[in-house]
């Protein structure tokens, strides 16, 4: 059998060798692969030096002497993804080169289009074929009877039928994390529990990849498998991985109650909706060691909620809130500005809700601002696609610095490279949007200031400081995350106040104790505060 190389996503714009989490979708086709007699191994990027350029990482893979290189992708990382799969093939053009997950799912007739060093495209679950394909390019047989595929056959791409998702998931072999290189400079390890979404977020392309139909591993093999990296690895911290892990409230107490009998002592984080908790199922996670969900809410406009079919009851957000703090347990809760249909009201309904929810509990509720990303095969995208533009300026979910040959390849082909753009917003510039979302996502960093600002209703907060956005000049969404934004914004602040009349006010005394605190933590790093927390992919 060949041998394979599994190359894992990458993030960091400066430089490409750096693996965000364990691969959890290599881990799996891994698995598969080595149980079936294949020669399989995921590629250790964070073996290499972080200045590695491209061209290094690409001749470390093929020093490998594989045959067959397979790359998992994502919007955020496709276009480097992409750039190494042209590395490898340029080193070794008898190398066939295949791709899969997401990002290559919903773009696999433009990308084959574009890019000839591509040979193989595997859509959506791909356990239940992935031997098969891969003995089928190792030995150059025909790929025409096997579903799943988009491949090129001389001049024309050929479309294989879809294969239908998993029903059963304890059909697919647990894990095999020791497979994953480099495990142990993971603290909290993310483990699969399940897979789908019922919901259908016009703005999500979730369904597109994983299908509609809400699945979990059932309980006994999802203890025999924290048994197993606890025993094996070590491991006591986990992130459930599941787009909406609490859409069956009886089958995840179930598999809450199996975590208690099994004295398994872990803690563990998960997504869900506010709609899909209450008070029962709250105390039930608790219990089992739930320490935080991730919520995401996206917009604080019941009209917009309706648009993008999220349709999240708003009116019980802050309760379900309180619950869950009043629990024991954090919440991050995610909101997006830039949908095409938002109007002021709407962003000044979202922030309402931001705040309302931030200072819900007796513990601060961590917030992320998200620009929308626009992403394709998604409702989203039929209906505004004439209406995507592009000027640079790219989303937080976009993990890569563009060379100006980049640029340029982005701004042609959207239908391949959709996250590096945004949707006209007729009712709210583009200019006071990157403005409002670069305001709010310092400021959101500075609780008590934030609170001080929001209480005091004769400070008009936020108006009074949107009215004077053109003030504040604000960079490019993948750069202002360091300690010199931070101390402008507060300077921002500062100055308005002043000049509206209330130079005394005591958020001042606020504002220069936290600024005090940045700086001493500037001082005892040594380099700027990274202020921002890390970005992580929403709920559906």
């Amino acid at each position: 059998m060949a041998k394979i190389i599994l190359v894992p996503n990458l993030v960091g714009r400066h430089g490409p060798a750096k693996t965000f989490r364990p691969p959890l979708g290599l881990i799996s086709l891994a698995t598969v692969l080595r149980d079936d007699g294949c020669d399989v191994e995921i590629f250790d990027l964070d073996r290499l030096e972080p200045t590695s350029t491209q061209e290094m990482v690409c001749q470390a893979i093929m020093a490998r002497e594989p045959e067959i290189v397979g790359f998992s992708t994502m919007c955020s990382t496709y276009l480097t993804s992409l750039k190494l799969a042209q590395g490898c093939k340029s080193l070794d053009p008898a190398v066939k080169i295949i791709l899969g997950g997401p990002q290559a799912t919903i773009t696999a007739e433009a990308t084959l289009a574009l890019f000839p060093f591509v040979d193989v495209i595997a859509r959506g679950e791909c356990e239940q074929n992935i031997t098969t394909i891969m003995r089928a390019l190792a030995t150059g047989g025909p790929l025409a009877a096997i579903p799943g595929l988009h491949y090129r056959a001389g001049a024309t791409i050929v479309s294989t039928p879809a294969l239908p998702p998993i029903s059963d998931l304890d059909e697919i072999p647990l894990p095999d994390y020791g497979l994953c290189p480099n495990l142990t400079a993971h603290q909290r390890l993310p483990i699969e529990v399940g897979r789908g979404c019922p919901f259908q977020c016009t703005f999500c392309c979730t369904n597109d990849f994983w299908g509609r139909k809400y699945r979990l591993r059932s309980s006994d093999r999802q203890i025999a498998l924290f048994r197993q990296l606890q025993s094996e690895h070590g491991f006591r911290e986990f992130v459930f991985e599941h787009d909406n892990f609490t859409v069956s409230k009886a089958k995840v107490i179930e598999l809450c109650r199996a975590i208690r009998q099994a004295e398994l002592n872990i803690n563990w984080r998960c997504d869900s909706r506010i709609d899909t908790l209450d008070a029962e199922l709250i105390q039930e996670m608790a219990a089992a060691g739930c320490t935080g969900i991730y919520m995401g809410i996206e917009t604080g406009s019941p009209r917009i909620q309706k648009l993008i079919k999220k349709n999240l009851d708003l009116s019980h957000a802050v309760e379900t809130v309180r619950q869950v703090l009043a629990a024991g347990i954090n919440i991050t809760a995610s909101f997006i500005l830039g949908f095409p249909q938002e109007t002021l009201e709407d962003l000044l309904q979202t922030i309402d809700l931001m705040l309302r929810l931030k200072f819900a509990g007796p513990r601060f509720v961590n917030i992320f601002l998200f620009m929308l990303a626009p992403t394709p095969l998604t409702e989203l995208y039929a209906e505004y696609a004439s209406s995507l533009r592009f000027d640079g300026n790219l989303s937080v979910i976009a993990h890569t610095r563009l060379t100006d040959a980049d640029r340029e390849l982005v701004r042609q082909h959207p239908e391949i490279f959709a996250a590096y753009h945004y949707f006209d917003t007729p009712h709210l510039s583009r200019d006071f949007l990157l403005r409002t979302h670069y305001f709010l996502d310092h400021v959101l960093l500075s609780p008590d200031t934030l609170r001080m600002l929001w209480e005091d209703r004769e400070l008009r907060f936020p108006m009074r400081f949107l009215e004077q956005l053109s003030r504040l000049e604000a960079p490019t969404l993948d750069s202002y995350h360091s300690d010199e934004h931070f101390l402008k914004v507060r300077d921002f602040i500062s100055a308005v106040l002043r000049e509206s009349g209330y130079g005394d006010h005591p958020v001042h005394g606020v504002l220069r104790r936290e600024v005090s605190v940045a700086r001493m933590l500037r001082s005892s790093l040594g380099r700027d505060v990274a202020i921002a927390p890390a970005r992580s992919m929403g709920s559906g």
